[in-house]
């Protein structure tokens, strides 16, 4: 037998991104005594690797090689097919751009600040501000497609365990919960979610606590009566309202936006760990709660939580110690991680997750909390009709 075996390579996309799943079908045949043996390495060489086995890194078992690249640039995938006879060829694949994820940029929405290391800001067309969490595609180990919900889910929740694995994490339906009408019109929102998240690496979080000009609408009780809600500097937290007013609030900032989902908020804490090491567990080194002093950079604060009234400029002043102030958003940039603005303390924050008949808020408060005591990734359970003072909003597109 002197006749060379063959290969093809067959990949379904030429992109990828960084430690993304790669999956090429390989075709191996030899007409003589038959293919005996299948080798491979991916990497950025585009010339010939050679004959010699031990320079590929890899055995091909069946038709298809998984494979991923942990650095940017053109890759190649290279099979060495060794035949009975021991005849032996090189096959060479096309070139595979290997690039990081970036930020998919909805409709009206530009980049105004920041970078991958310092968290990516857009504004929409409203200029409301927003901060990308990129969820690296390398977590799926056993979801196979965009509509595999379920292993979405888990493959999300594993990655996110160290704040998920705490019995709650249930980002199901219960009646009166973010003002959908049916489990049905919950589950189609939250699938969505999964969809874009799985297919663009990542989702949009707003960059602020929601908030309002209004200082008289931020605090009204039991009302979606607010003028113009939004995710903008120097507003007031808008509180006092129920999860579902909550929800219908948001959508009003953006038709497009809802509450988070306790997912999501597991996977926004696990990016800022990754990124930047955040602490979690002693959130009150970044965040406003009422045993923290630190500098308060611009905007208002309010020892008041129930009045409209009160609101104090509050230029480089000092929040004392053990004093529940409620600041307007982004007024101190101690309490700022990946350009995110106060999502630990200041108010509690609704999102679209449940236990038994309660849906959770996370984040802890400046009214009463304290950090290590009601860190960043506490939950606390409250009745989604319910309202509170120290209970607000932050919202997602995607």
């Amino acid at each position: 037998d002197n006749v060379k075996p063959s290969a093809t390579i067959q990949f379904t996309e030429n992109t990828a991104d960084v430690d993304a799943q790669i999956t090429a079908t390989v075709t191996q045949t030899d007409d003589e005594s038959g293919v005996a043996l299948g080798k491979y390495i991916f990497n950025t060489n585009s010339g010939n690797v050679g004959e010699e086995e031990a320079s590929y890194t890899g055995t091909i078992s069946g038709n298809t090689v998984t494979i991923s690249a942990s650095a940017e640039g053109t890759y190649y995938l290279h099979i060495l097919t060794i035949d009975r006879a021991g005849n032996k060829t090189e096959t060479i694949s096309g070139a595979i751009e290997v690039k990081k994820p970036g930020p998919v940029y909805l409709p009206g929405m530009t980049q105004i600040e920041g970078n991958e290391d310092t968290g990516i800001v857009a504004k929409d067309d409203r200029n409301n501000e927003w901060v990308w969490i990129e969820v690296p595609k390398s977590i799926y180990t056993t979801a196979t497609s965009d509509t595999d919900y379920d292993a979405i889910y888990n493959d999300m929740k594993t990655y996110t365990k160290e704040f998920s694995d705490d019995g709650y994490n249930t980002d199901t339906y219960i009646k009166g919960s973010g003002n959908f009408s049916n489990e049905t019109s919950y589950n189609n929102e939250r699938n969505r979610m999964f969809k874009s998240v799985y297919d663009n690496g990542g989702f949009w979080i707003s960059r602020y606590e929601i908030g309002t000009t209004n200082a008289s609408q931020s605090v009204a009780e039991n009302t979606t009566n607010v003028t113009t809600p939004v995710s903008q500097q120097n507003a007031y937290p808008i509180v006092n309202k129920s999860q579902a007013q909550s929800q219908q609030i948001v959508r009003k900032m953006n038709s497009q936006a809802n509450l988070l989902f306790g997912i999501q908020w597991d996977l926004t804490l696990e990016f800022l760990s990754v990124k930047c090491e955040a602490d979690t567990s002693g959130s009150e080194i970044w965040g406003n709660y009422y045993n923290v002093s630190f500098i308060i950079d611009r905007g208002q604060y309010n020892t008041s939580w129930t009045s409209s009234s009160g609101w104090i400029n509050a230029k480089n002043v000092m929040k004392p110690e053990n004093m529940n102030y409620k600041l307007t958003t982004g007024a101190a940039d101690r309490n700022k991680m990946m350009n995110i603005y106060d999502l630990a303390g200041n108010v509690w924050e609704w999102t679209l997750e449940s236990d038994g008949p309660e849906v959770i808020d996370r984040g802890g408060s400046g009214q009463s909390g304290y950090g290590h005591m009601r860190p960043v990734y506490y939950r606390d359970l409250m009745y989604p009709d319910s309202y509170d003072i120290s209970t607000g909003m932050r919202a997602s597109i995607y």
